[in-house]
């Protein structure tokens, strides 16, 4: 089940449409037959769905809990496995797979610090994390605690992320380099402000890059992420395991590091 604006996976995210991708080849080695539904359909209420899917025969679910309808999954799912896939929120007690957001920030941070990196920023381009919880930021703020005064910076949070923000944010911090979530923006306002990059500054990003992919950072392997959260589901079903649980599983996926070509190596 999608939540984004479109049925279309086109318009996701690289991470979500590695998911949804893997999810066609997981259920294929699995030997189960899987079906999409778009829960920002008009007049589509959770409820409405949850009884579809029941009176359908079919017993378990995979929430993909990214998009502008995300909102919509909050719903007890009665007489249903659950699996959600996304940025853990304080909701239901389902049973989740995720990146390993606090161990990515972790090691991505342990990276720079091996390649001589004293100056590190933390830009958040993006408003969607306030939404949720924020293991980037915790880490990062530890991280910076331990590090002399003169090079602990201040991450920019802005909740609503602009270029003039970002430019005043980069003149007093004065970072050598800018962890963030989705470069894109940041690398276009840093042209604009006539800085090379990776030669005056490098940017990498700590969970939207990609293998092989031109930007340096964490790649979050979404497609594994896929395959375990049917075979989570399966066992649910096999256990004839439905609705909330008191101890949901949550699992988290270790990312890998990709080079990339923005950030300057030693």
């Amino acid at each position: 089940v999608t939540a984004g604006k479109t049925p279309d996976e086109s318009k996701y995210g690289h991470n979500v449409q590695e998911f949804i991708r893997g999810c066609e080849t997981a259920v294929r080695d699995l030997g189960i037959r899987a079906e999409h539904f778009w829960i920002g359909e008009e007049k589509l209420t959770p409820e409405r769905l949850n009884q579809i899917l029941c009176t359908r025969g079919i017993r378990g679910a995979v929430l993909v809990t990214v998009g502008e309808w995300r909102t919509k999954m909050n719903h007890p799912w009665h007489d249903l496995a659950i699996v959600r896939y996304g940025i853990l929120e304080r909701f239901p007690s389902f049973d989740w797979v995720q990146a390993n957001h606090h161990g990515n920030m972790e090691r991505l941070l342990a990276i720079l610090r091996e390649e001589g990196f004293h100056r590190i920023g933390f830009a958040m381009e993006t408003p969607y994390i306030f939404d949720n919880l924020n293991p980037w930021l915790a880490v990062y703020v530890l991280e910076q605690s331990e590090r002399p005064p003169r090079n602990r910076l201040k991450p920019w949070l802005d909740a609503e992320p602009t270029f003039e923000g970002f430019q005043a944010w980069l003149g007093k911090e004065r970072p050598e380099i800018v962890v963030c979530v989705r470069p894109s923006k940041v690398l276009d306002w840093l042209g604009r402000l006539g800085l090379r990059v990776p030669e005056d500054i490098s940017v990498v990003t700590m969970g939207t890059a990609e293998v092989g992919g031109a930007v340096s950072g964490i790649v979050e392997n979404a497609r594994i992420s896929s395959r375990l959260a049917f075979e989570m589901l399966m066992d649910r079903i096999h256990h004839n395991e439905f609705g909330q649980h008191e101890t949901p599983h949550h699992i988290t996926v270790s990312g890998q590091w990709n080079r990339g070509e923005t950030m300057r190596y030693r």
